[in-house]
């Protein structure tokens, strides 16, 4: 980024929330009045996580539906279709 090395930084691991929580570390320090100036943001890699492979997983066993088995599911939706 071209900024010197007395610059302070910090890398943010919580998967989905990464963003927000550095973006509440930066209203942080300013609403503290500790940092005039704070860059903050993100960036999304989840199209590189094989969400799909439970599923493909799955269907090996007979599993069509991540939810087909479940007596939580059943039992709150019934043979309901999912639509997502």
């Amino acid at each position: 980024a071209g900024l010197p090395e007395e610059v302070p930084g910090v890398t943010v691991d919580r998967q989905c929330g990464s963003s927000q929580q550095a973006v509440h570390f930066a209203a942080q320090g300013v609403m503290s009045g500790t940092q005039d100036l704070v860059v903050a943001g993100g960036s999304q890699a989840m199209n590189r996580i094989p969400i799909m492979a439970a599923m493909i997983a799955g269907k090996e066993y007979g599993y069509d539906s991540p939810f087909q088995g479940s007596p939580g599911w059943d039992a709150r939706y019934g043979d309901e279709e999912v639509n997502q």
